[in-house]
Order: C-alpha cells, then structure tokens, then sequence
C-alpha cells in the first residue's frame, strides 16, 4: 500500500468538563491547558490506487477531473482572484451536475472562497483572503456552527443575485426540515507536492469522543477539532494537479451528528523544502431533494 508517514496536529484536553478551544482569541475563562495540541504519527494513504473508488454520498468526499488553465509562474494575487472567482462560478455548476446524477439536486450557492498561497492572511482588492495552510485536524463547521452559517446566509436582508440562493431560501421557509448540506470544492493552482490535504474516513472517526466545539473569532461559525484515535484512516492524492477537484462534505443536516469530513494539511517529508502549496477552496450551501439519503449510508 502506497502512502505517506508523517505527522498530524491533534487537539488535546486535560479537563473532561470543558472541551472548548479558542484558536485564535484565547478567552481568560479558558485555561491555557485547553489550548495544547499533540503531534501523533500516521500513515496516511494514497489515493492514486483508487481515486476513482471514492464516491461523494458513500465516504462523503471524491475527486473529479476539471479542465483546468495553467497558473503562470509569478502571475499576481489579483490574477489569482480574477481566474478563481471564475472557477467558482464554474465550479458550481459542475458540481450542480454531480450533486444532479447522484443526488437529484440542482441547487448550489457558493458563500465563501478562499486563497492558500505563499502570503499569510494577504486581501487582495476585491477580497479574496490568501490563508496559510492549516496544519491542524479539523472540520470547518460543528453541527450547531453550520446551522448559525446557513441562518445567516437565509436570513440577509440585501436580496441576493444567486437565483440559487433565492430558491434555497424558498424551499426553507416552505420546509423547514428540508436536507440542507454543506460542501467544500477544493483545488489545486500549481502542482501539489508540499502541504498535500489528507482527508479522513467518515468511519474510522468516533463522533462521541473525539469532537469539541472550537470558537474561533466572532464572525467564524463553529468549527471542530479532533483529538486523535489510533483506529483513524486517512487518504490524499499525491501530486494533485489543478484539473484534479475534491469535493467533499462539511455538513450534513440529515446526518445524526452533522459532521462534516475530518481534514488537514499535512507535511510530506519528502518535499518539505519545495514551494509551499496554493490552492483555492471554495464552499457551497446545497438543498438535497427530499428522501435522499445522508451522505456515509450508501453501499
């Protein structure tokens, strides 16, 4: 079996009382202790064996291939946002056919896109923020992180340009049980080979123990950090290239716990002095068609 020994982050804690973290505003009510993290070893697998054996609503993540224009050496963070925010729009509707075939649903509405390059936290003119990449188990959204996203994103007083959007916002208010999810649309700008993203099987993750609540600012919803298990698995796709796209799930209403695919960056030993990654991620609110099923339960 092909793959990768290296490193993860995990979220640690030393009081069973209190699994809050802050990552970046520490509150003082929360101990300096609720704030560590352990480094444990793992293996993480190569997806190159079976990229095509993943499917997004049996392991909740897939990868599909997306013709892809080259990213010129030394082209400008503006360039970058100028060909990504085009990718988005793009992205989207070929995720609507994916979610379509496997699914029935043909509504998706992209509410943030983010940058990961070579600049730490870096804005370009029309907003797009360039992120370091986040070495640290997590899944974007808690359960209750995710409903606050989607109540504030149906809940905008400005009408929204997104007939998407718009329609989304009908079918809650119609039903307010309706299957709502939350999927990220990851790729790569140039080749990947440092800072790879490992995502983990659904399965292998016990949801009871191994999830706490971690507020991060004000304005970020909710997210999850993970402590490790050694019955955890992993997988990634060496040498990503930018026409190679992982989708993969960050919420699920219909899921009994919600939660989204365990991810994080990851440090390849073998490329650990190469150009750092960029990649742009892009996240989309979707509604399933009533009596789809959950992603993870199918066969």
């Amino acid at each position: 079996m092909s793959g990768v020994s290296t490193s993860l982050n995990f979220a640690t804690f030393t009081s069973t009382s209190k699994r809050i973290f802050q990552v970046r505003k520490p509150e003082k009510e929360i101990p300096v202790t609720q704030k560590s993290y352990q480094v444990h070893e793992v293996f993480i697998k190569d997806a190159r064996e079976n990229e095509e054996g993943y499917d997004l609503m049996k392991d909740g993540f897939t990868w599909f291939k997306k013709s892809s224009k080259p990213i010129q050496k030394g082209q400008s963070d503006e360039d970058y946002a100028k060909s990504n925010k085009e990718f988005a729009e793009d992205v989207v509707k070929k995720l609507c056919i994916i979610l379509s075939s496997r699914t029935g649903s043909t509504l998706a509405y992209a509410f943030k896109h983010r940058i990961r390059g070579q600049k730490s936290m870096y804005s370009p003119d029309d907003g797009f923020p360039i992120a370091d990449t986040i070495k640290l188990v997590h899944t974007d959204f808690s359960p209750e992180g995710a409903i606050m996203k989607i109540k504030a994103l149906i809940e905008k007083d400005i009408k929204s340009s997104s007939k998407d959007l718009e329609a989304i916002k009908k079918i809650i208010k119609n039903n307010p049980g309706c299957h709502l999810a939350i999927i990220n649309v990851w790729r790569a700008l140039k080749p990947i080979k440092r800072d790879p993203l490992a995502v983990g099987i659904q399965s292998s993750f016990n949801h009871e123990e191994n999830a706490f609540v971690s507020p991060i600012t004000d304005k970020i919803p909710l997210a999850l950090l993970w402590q490790h298990n050694p019955n955890q698995e992993w997988v990634y796709l060496s040498h990503q290239m930018p026409e190679e796209v992982l989708v993969f799930f960050q919420y699920d209403s219909y899921s009994e716990k919600g939660n989204g695919i365990v991810h994080t960056s990851f440090d390849d030993p073998r490329y650990i002095k190469d150009n750092r990654r960029e990649s742009v991620e892009v996240s989309v609110l979707t509604i399933l068609p009533e009596g789809s099923e959950k992603y993870g339960s199918s066969k």
